[in-house]
């Protein structure tokens, strides 16, 4: 969330005001000082000192360096001049670029700008068309010539298609590397001016250093992330490397059998990771390459990203793919769609660019380049044999130029110090190249045997598991025995296939394929694609890595190995379940089921006879995950599968009745089935509400006893709890509180308050679980709307909290939080001190994944709080939009519909809307708009009662007050409730004193009696209510007119110095009506009565005017003239 969404309450009306996120306000100064990152070896083979058109760099490096003991040759007049062929045809596309990121540079003040946003660019095109290329030369060199820039690619892999993440872990490696050597030279060339400067002559400020000397990052990282850092070491382990020395590595709380919540957890993990990089790399250009070939939860990741309206550190995202593989049915194209349709609501620019193959003059300029000739007319021939075969694909062409010297179809006459060729025989020996992929297995074809071999070992792997060091335990563990020669040095062997532009210097000790053809190429020669074959090489690094080693290349390995013959089973399903487990660790459910659904596949038929606790797991393990993704039908049958076994005891179904109650409760929308199978799990643990005829009688009995035995005790009893560690009790403590959010959602408060009454007794009786801290806080919302009783319901809520110190949780914590700010605290504190707790709230629920609880608080802090407490319409507006965005962007569609509805209120009352009477706009339609759920129906009762009230339709407003619905029905004990019963007693009072129907009276007189019971309660939020109201009733009888203008103006005086605008509006308004129509016995004492309500008719234009509320100036002002 954006700070700015987040103001205190009592300061929501000044522009200034704005969250305080200490974590990331300290960031640019830090920055400021962090000087020019040091690219990875991978990104500094740019384009260097050669010029910024040196395009296709892969095919064209031969003059690139010496490394280790390999020695490459120089270039000579007689070779393929690779270096001097510039980007061809791609001046538009360069400038689109380098356009793009100028947008990124030129903003000054990137945080103030409101204008500011990141630059977002999805690159098509063909196989070969140099779009990888093009992007660095257009962009490496000016990203990197700026003060902190950073430019660093990712690319996924067609080997490693399902590999979870691949392409954004490499990525986000590299820039974890760079700035971890960046911080290291700079340690380096400290210490080294200082021994320059006197040795031991010391900064006084020396021991204010960073403890690990990165400049701030680490500190950063540590302070952003806290605990949930450990959620990110499995996918970007270099981010280890990082954090400070004194940094302790502690567990983010788990998910448990809340799966989403975990999903949502990592990704506003991710996101804070990617705020804090890019606030110290700036800019920041990102590049995911080949998203044709990312996995569902890279692409889920890459729109986090692009969405992040909180990240306003310069950043530009690049995407590139092959738009022959991308069709309508693609993931990737509806990705691209759903992106392409929100730039400003996300504040991001998106360009959208195709790259096309060469023209044959575009190619005839490539072939002049390479062998230096100026003449067009001389190549031309030439270049029409080339076009014909390559149909102008930059790749291809110089792979087939190269093809040909290699032939001696070209050659170069010292003599002449030309180039020399038959155009006649090229004809005629190349008729059979049909792809670039053929072409490139007959160059392969001419390697060495050990060479051809560790290239297609390079192959098979993922592009972060081509290391010297695996390829070397491969050539000792297999190709020895192959080809029956001795152990060579591999770095020669790379040095060769890298002269060829077979593969590419990516790092220390890793290489790349120079492009993706020649890895497909590799993989279809000979048997390397057959899986007898790559299983092999995939047992041979499970059998021979380290446990930490076979960790980083775990899904490669695992994909290897499911390829061929299984060696052992038992192995494989073991591998196959580590490999889910990781998976599902890192929220990539997609991948972790495939590998939970491999493991099951390899199990015997009757495996839940001979491998019971394995199926046991899987299967559990696999409804978790189907669940997660919204399979219903897999959901379903692996839920089955688990709870139709006897052998298994309810304790072991019990994570599994869980995921059933979740899908019931959610997905199907089925809460009546999810109080049945609650009951159903409940009595097979031994626990049951008994006879459903005596159930009412009995629970009400008993919650009542509960709460008033249990208010009496003191905190330190509490304080003294010991932790719940028995699982059975867990189940069921996690069971019951199922069951009373399903029961609430269908009214059954009978089953809430059994439910309740359990938790509450088994948390007294045997410790405390996470649940416990949930159990007492809806203890506390029905001691209110049972008994009334608000103190003891203050006080079960702050025993909740209490709880959390014995069995600490942020999502329970959140959730009790969110529901008390709702529910409790708004009937015994004033609606502004309980900010703090819904900041906390906010803040828990996003570092826990409850983004129910998040969004709640959200809606909460910025537009309900707010507008019961009078604040300025306008500044609500300006905020709604975004909150509403953040809302479906947290995928919480219900908060977000019940925040349109107020928004459309708003809009109404703003005089934004054609008809302002009328609950119908641009964001929200009553008249179309169909509930399904009562909380639904009582936020539209509420918004239309609002309109009728501020709007003066007190005729309308009083037949809804009567109907006795709304908020106070749909969602009992809502503090929303207050205003609307509030509301209502005015439409009904009003109505009487027109009307003088008896009615009106007596419905009004009623709703009164429950205001007075709060003003007795103390409540703070609802006195200058009753004190309009006591005006109100006094107006209608003439011999209480006096007491009248006493609780008038009372109330008006209350509302104004507590900052109620709106309702200090609506006092002056029924205060002048009443004058307006007052009965007098002189002329001068009509006079006085009616100068008296002039000046409060125009104090209520004047707060309305203030409060916002246009659409009722505009009709008040109407109505004087």
């Amino acid at each position: 969330m954006s700070s700015s969404l987040l103001p205190s309450l009592d300061e929501q009306s000044k522009s200034s005001t704005s969250l305080s996120n200490g974590e990331f306000t300290s960031m640019s100064s830090t920055a400021a000082s962090f000087s020019r990152i040091i690219m990875s070896s991978s990104i500094r083979r740019s384009l260097g000192e050669a010029d910024l058109s040196s395009a296709y760099e892969s095919q064209i490096s031969k003059s690139s360096r010496l490394r280790d003991n390999i020695h490459i040759q120089e270039l000579t007049i007689n070779k393929l001049q690779y270096d001097a062929v510039g980007l061809v045809g791609r001046e538009t596309e360069v400038n689109t670029l380098r356009s793009c990121l100028d947008n990124l540079l030129i903003q000054e003040d990137h945080k103030n700008n409101n204008q500011n946003k990141k630059q977002v660019v999805f690159l098509k095109g063909y196989s070969g068309t140099g779009k990888t290329k093009l992007v660095n030369t257009a962009l490496q060199k000016t990203t990197s010539m700026t003060e902190n820039g950073m430019f660093v690619v990712g690319k996924f892999d067609f080997q490693s298609c399902d590999e979870p993440y691949s392409g954004i872990a490499a990525a986000f490696n590299e820039i974890c590397r760079s700035m971890k050597n960046h911080s290291i030279e700079k340690k380096k060339r400290s210490s080294s001016l200082k021994e320059e400067a006197g040795g031991d002559d010391s900064s006084e400020n020396d021991d204010d250093d960073d403890d690990d000397g990165d400049d701030g990052i680490g500190h950063a990282i540590a302070s952003g992330l806290g605990s949930e850092i450990s959620l990110l070491l499995r996918l970007i382990p270099d981010l280890d490397g990082l954090l400070p020395d004194s940094y302790q590595k502690t567990k983010a709380e788990p998910a448990g059998y809340n799966l989403d919540a975990g999903k949502m957890q990592f990704e506003y993990v991710f996101r804070v990771l990617t705020r804090v990089l890019t606030s110290f790399a700036s800019p920041m250009v990102l590049v995911l390459d080949d998203l044709q070939w990312a996995d569902v939860s890279s692409l889920e990741i890459l729109d986090l990203l692009i969405s992040d309206t909180e990240n306003t550190n310069k950043l530009m995202i690049v995407g590139c793919y092959r738009s022959n593989e991308v069709n309508e049915n693609h993931i990737l194209y509806s990705v691209i769609e759903e992106i392409s349709k929100k730039p400003e609501k996300q504040q991001f620019q998106l360009t959208q660019m195709e790259i096309e193959s060469l023209n044959e003059d575009q190619s005839n300029k490539v072939i002049m380049a390479m062998l230096s000739i100026d003449n067009e007319e001389r190549t031309k021939g030439l270049s029409e044999i080339c076009f014909k075969r390559t149909n102008g694909n930059p790749f291809f062409l110089i792979e087939f130029i190269t093809m040909l010297e290699e032939e001696d179809l070209i050659s170069y006459n010292l003599g002449t110090l030309e180039w020399k060729w038959d155009k006649t025989v090229i004809e005629d020996r190349t008729m059979s190249t049909a792809n670039v992929v053929d072409l490139l297995q007959a160059r392969m074809r001419k390697l060495p045997d050990n060479v051809l071999l560790v290239m297609q070992y390079a192959a098979c792997l993922g592009s972060s598991s081509v290391t010297l060091s695996i390829i070397d335990l491969l050539w000792t563990e297999h190709a020895v025995k192959i080809l029956g020669k001795e152990k060579e040095d591999i770095t020669k062997i790379f040095g060769r296939l890298e002269e060829a532009n077979f593969l590419e210097f990516y790092g220390i000790d890793a290489y790349r394929f120079a492009h993706d053809k020649v890895k497909e190429a590799a993989l279809s020669l000979g048997n390397v694609s057959s899986g007898s074959f790559q299983s092999e090489i995939g047992r041979i690094l499970f059998l021979k890595l380290d446990k930490a080693m076979l960790e980083k290349v775990l899904f490669d390995v695992t994909d290897l190995m499911n390829k061929g013959e299984v060696y052992d089973t038992g192995e494989l399903v073991e591998l196959n379940i580590w490999a889910a487990e990781k998976a599902k660790h890192i929220s990539a459910f997609n991948s972790a089921l495939k590998y939970a659904t491999k493991a099951m596949e390899l199990l015997p038929e009757r495996k839940w006879s001979t491998h019971r606790d394995v199926a046991l797991r899987l299967y559990t393990m696999a409804a978790q995950l189907a669940f997660a993704l919204r399979r219903t039908e897999e959901t379903n049958r692996f839920i089955e599968q688990v709870l139709s076994q006897s052998s298994i005891t309810t304790l072991e179904k019990a994570p599994t009745y869980i995921t059933k109650i979740a899908k019931l409760t959610t997905s199907d929308m089925k809460p009546e089935d999810a109080v049945q199978t609650c009951l159903v799990a409940l009595h097979d643990l031994g626990l049951s509400p008994g006879s459903m005829w005596t159930l009412p009688v009995r629970a009400l009995a008993s919650i009542f006893s509960t709460i008033k035995k249990t208010k009496k005790m003191p905190k330190e009893k509490f304080r003294n709890l010991s932790p719940l560690r028995n699982a059975k009790d867990e189940a069921i403590m996690t069971i019951l509180f199922r069951l009373s959010y399903s029961a609430y959602m269908v009214k059954r408060h009978v089953m809430v308050m059994w439910a309740t009454n359990e938790m509450v007794e088994i948390t007294l009786a045997r410790g405390v679980s996470k649940t416990s801290c949930l159990a007492f806080s809806t203890l506390g919302m029905l001691a209110g709307m049972a008994m009334k009783d608000y103190e003891a319901a203050t006080y079960f809520s702050e025993v909740g909290l209490l709880l959390l110190k014995t069995e600490p949780s942020k999502y329970s914590e959140s959730s009790t939080l969110a529901s008390v700010c709702q529910f409790v605290l708004p009937y015994t504190y004033p609606l502004h001190s309980c900010a703090e707790s819904i900041l906390r709230s906010y803040k828990l629920g996003l570092q826990s994944g409850n983004f129910i609880a998040t969004s709640w608080a959200l809606q909460l802090h910025s537009i309900l709080y707010p507008y019961v407490m009078g604040k300025r319409l306008g500044d609500i507006l300006g905020r709604i939009r975004q909150n509403v965005s953040q809302m479906e962007d947290f995928k919480q569609p219900e908060q977000a519909l019940l925040t349109r509805i107020f928004w459309q209120l708003m809009l109404n009352l703003a005089g934004q809307s054609n008809n302002p009477k009328k609950l119908k706009g641009t964001i929200f339609d009553a008249e179309t708009f169909v509930p399904e759920r009562p909380a639904q129906r009582g936020f539209i009762e509420l918004a239309k009662l609002e309109l009728f009230v501020f709007l003066g339709d007190y005729e309308q407003a009083a037949e809804l007050a009567l109907d006795a619905g709304g908020v106070a029905k749909g969602a009992p004990g809502h503090f929303l409730g207050m205003i609307e019963i509030f509301h209502r007693g005015v439409a009904l009072y009003a109505m009487a004193r027109k009307t003088k129907k008896r009615k009106f009276i007596k419905a009004a007189d009623n709703i009164k009696s429950t205001v007075d019971k709060w003003a007795e309660q103390k409540n703070p939020n609802t006195q200058h209510y009753i004190m309009l109201l006591n005006a109100e009733q006094a107006s209608l009888q003439k011999t209480k007119h006096t007491q009248a203008d006493d609780q008038y103006r009372k109330a008006i005086a209350l509302a104004a110095r507590t900052g109620h605008i709106h309702q200090a509006a609506l006092f002056n308004e029924r205060y002048a009506d009443f004058l307006f129509h007052r009965k007098t016995k002189t002329e001068h004492e009509y006079e006085a009565f009616q100068d008296l309500a002039e000046h409060h008719a125009n104090e209520a234009i004047r707060l309305y005017r203030n409060w916002g509320a246009f659409a009722k100036v505009h009709m008040l002002e109407k109505e004087r003239t």
